[in-house]
């Protein structure tokens, strides 16, 4: 129970534990992945969404046995290093590996590997595996495809585009989506398109 919501700090030598709201989007995600349900957190800027969204990632690997890979996506390359720092500096202590992805051939070298993991990668690069990198004969295909996924998506509202992923959820066809956003739309037809369904609304707390 400790590790689910707390972080070493090994720099500041303490222990950090996560705010109540962030604990309840962590619950959200793990109570919407257990019947199968996509959604999407609203979570403000300055209110530590980089720390809850590891956090997110790492339990749903941890906590659901069928899920091969917990994949973190992103959508700009200047982000990619800086979120794999942050996540690699959050897990130095912890039992799950993070990973980045240099390029495409590295994503596809990961995701083919045995290994369950966190992966954090670019939206650009999966698209581009899918679409570019993968043949339907090669011994590969079949055994990404049919992995089983949890996306988390960082700035959901931007990064992926309801055909884009239209596309990736039919090629990973057992895959989960949970998303965070620093925006909320009253009508929040946009977030519908992407991830169907808002599991936690909430704002900074000081």
């Amino acid at each position: 129970m400790v590790a689910r919501y707390t972080v070493l700090d090994e720099d500041a030598k303490k222990l950090i534990l996560l705010r109540p709201y962030q604990i309840h989007a962590i619950e959200a995600i793990r109570e919407a992945s257990k019947t199968g349900r996509s959604g999407y957190v609203w979570h403000t800027t300055g209110s530590g969404k980089t720390l809850t969204s590891y956090k997110a990632t790492r339990n749903l690997l941890m906590d659901i046995p069928a899920i091969d890979k917990a994949v973190f996506l992103i959508d700009r390359k200047d982000l990619d290093a800086q979120t794999t720092m942050a996540f690699q500096a959050y897990a130095n202590n912890d039992l799950v590996d993070v990973d980045e992805t240099d390029n495409v051939n590295d994503l596809k070298k990961k995701l083919k590997s045995g290994d369950r993991q966190v992966i954090v990668t670019t939206i650009q690069k999966l698209q581009r595996l899918i679409t570019k990198r993968l043949q339907e004969d090669a011994p590969e295909y079949q055994k990404i495809r049919n992995l089983k996924i949890a996306f988390v998506v960082d700035e959901c509202h931007r990064a992926v585009t309801p055909g884009m992923k239209r596309e990736l959820e039919r090629f990973f066809g057992n895959s989960l989506w949970f998303g965070f956003s620093r925006s909320f739309f009253a009508d929040s037809s946009i977030h519908a398109c992407l991830l169907r369904s808002l599991l936690l609304r909430f704002v900074s707390v000081p």
